[in-house]
């Protein structure tokens, strides 16, 4: 529909997963059909939306601080709230009680009441009055079929495959915010890769809460993503997250055959103890786990696995703690996200279990589980680099096209002891990187060097390290001598600070004209002390 001249404009914000970004994408192309118009900037919004996360408390502390400056913000001019996803679903009594400036209130199966729920609110804060409209039941069959997502131009396209969970995980809410599994069409999953293709994205992350357990009738996850691997114009796939209780053969196997899909694998641990593995409700004993990883690297020797832990769960003794170490040590994930636990309203551990693990406590395990996995990433990543010609100090030819699978598993090098004029050449030689050796004075200039690498199209990312919450224990300075761990949350920041920081590093480029951004579709800065840390990724 063509937006009409005085269309309510609407910006909205994402916090969280994944799964929120494609649910913020399925939102933008449900009120742009009803003819309402997006602004990245909030202060011309009519409508501000606040798509939520509520896996952890932290993420509800973020999102109370960001409503309370919505307050003030709402009482300079007439503005319609909204806040939608799995915060609203899981906390709606709460919301609608204590926080009197939301207008809108959407769980993640209400999307498509959106339009109406803004038009009513509108028009009555037109009118004079509080007209307030929640849209929270749970569906078992809402898929958002027949809806393709209003995606930002870049490299990679997030295609939600399922939805829902059915493993009800002591700890975790998102059968209570997202509701039962219920899987897609395999061929509208396939429609929606083309589609994506067509548009330009080179690459496809397949999302789900279990994607592993996806199931459409004569189609498993297994035949989906070598289904979708083989779509024309995508030249990687990716997939997040599965469950280490129902991972399959097939799934292995065609991952290591197929080339276009990537060589990682996001592998939820949670704990490394049977007991506390138990009450949990996770389905599998460490050596299970053990067993899996042991096929997983049988068939995919150079395979990058990745995993979420939990410190400081319900019970969990010093004794169950050093279950978890012995595990990291001996897997060796090439990175990990480690997490304190949070108690969620509604789970079963919040009705079951006492959370008895003293604050102190967690956060000193976590600090201690980090710092087994920088040295076990660092050990990795120094493997690596003596394992692949692209990292000698000779000068030579350009060898992008000799590494065309180089890289796909999200591996971290750090090069600071490489010689960086050599590799920032390589840069150059590569057809989509364009950099101004001439600019490049000293190696302080870029201290520390640190190159990402996921494929043969190559970003540089520079996103400023102070904006982000640090470990327990660590400072900035440290943080730019060591490797820079995804436990800091580099990978995901809220789409905010994303444009916030698109419009900032604009400025930066033109100021500095050290790299060209005619072809960076996806920059982020990461600075501190003006010591660069200079990633690249897809």
């Amino acid at each position: 529909m063509t937006p009409k001249p005085s269309a309510p404009q609407v910006h909205i914000e994402t916090f969280g997963c994944q799964m929120n970004e494609s649910d913020s994408e399925l939102v933008r192309s449900m009120l742009k059909q009803e003819g309402f118009v997006f602004t990245p900037d909030r202060e011309r919004a009519d409508v501000l939306l606040v798509n939520t996360c509520a896996i952890r408390e932290n993420a509800h502390k973020k999102i109370y601080a960001h409503l309370s400056e919505l307050k003030e913000m709402k009482s300079r001019r007439p503005l319609v709230v909204g806040v939608l996803g799995c915060m609203a679903q899981n906390l709606k009594a709460e919301l609608a009680e204590t926080e009197p400036l939301i207008d809108v209130l959407a769980g993640p199966d209400a999307y498509r009441q959106l339009p109406m729920l803004l038009s009513n609110a509108l028009e009555a804060q037109e009118q004079g009055f509080a007209g307030k409209g929640f849209a929270l039941d749970l569906s078992e069959y809402e898929t958002y079929e027949g809806i393709l997502p209003d995606r930002d131009n870049g490299v990679n396209a997030w295609i939600t495959i399922m939805r829902g969970c059915d493993n009800f995980c002591s700890f975790c809410v998102v059968p209570y915010t997202r509701g039962r599994e219920r899987s897609r069409d395999p061929e509208a999953v396939l429609a929606e890769a083309r589609d994506a293709a067509a548009r330009g994205f080179r690459q496809i992350t397949l999302l789900g809460q279990n994607v592993n357990s996806y199931r459409d009738g004569e189609w498993d996850f297994a035949r989906l993503i070598g289904a979708v691997a083989d779509v024309p114009g995508i030249d990687r796939v990716r997939f997040t997250s599965p469950h280490p209780k129902d991972f399959p053969p097939a799934l292995i196997a065609v991952i290591a055959a197929h080339p276009k899909i990537c060589k990682h694998i996001h592998l939820p641990l949670q704990s490394g103890s049977d007991r506390i593995l138990d009450l949990m409700g996770r389905g599998y004993t460490g050596d299970d786990y053990l067993a899996l990883v042991e096929r997983i690297k049988m068939a995919i020797p150079d395979v990058a696995l990745s995993t979420d832990i939990i410190c400081g769960f319900c019970s969990e003794s010093e004794e169950d703690f050093q279950d978890t170490c012995r595990i990291i040590e001996r897997v060796r994930f090439d990175s990990a996200y480690i997490f304190k636990y949070s108690e969620r309203k509604n789970t079963i551990a919040a009705r079951k279990y006492p959370d008895d693990v003293p604050e102190h406590i967690k956060g000193t395990r976590v600090a201690r589980l980090l710092e087994i996995q920088r040295r076990v990433t660092l050990e990795r990543n120094r493997d690596y680099t003596r394992c692949h010609p692209l990292f000698s100090s000779r000068h030579g030819q350009n060898r992008w096209e000799h590494h065309r699978s180089l890289g796909e598993g999200n591996r971290f090098v750090r090069a600071r002891d490489l010689h960086y004029k050599t590799h920032l050449r390589r840069l150059c030689s590569h057809p989509l990187r364009k950099v101004n050796l001439r600019q490049v004075q000293s190696t302080t200039d870029f201290l520390p060097l640190s190159y990402r690498l996921s494929g043969t199209i190559l970003r540089v990312h520079l996103q400023w390290l102070n904006t982000f919450e640090l470990p327990s224990g660590q400072s900035p300075e440290s943080l730019c001598s060591t490797w820079f761990p995804l436990t800091v949350g580099f990978n995901h920041p809220s789409s905010t600070e994303t444009d916030q920081t698109y419009r900032s590093i604009n400025e930066l480029l033109n100021a500095n004209r050290l790299i060209s951004n005619e072809s960076l579709t996806d920059i982020l800065i990461t600075s501190m002390l003006l010591k660069a840390i200079i990633t690249t990724r897809v």
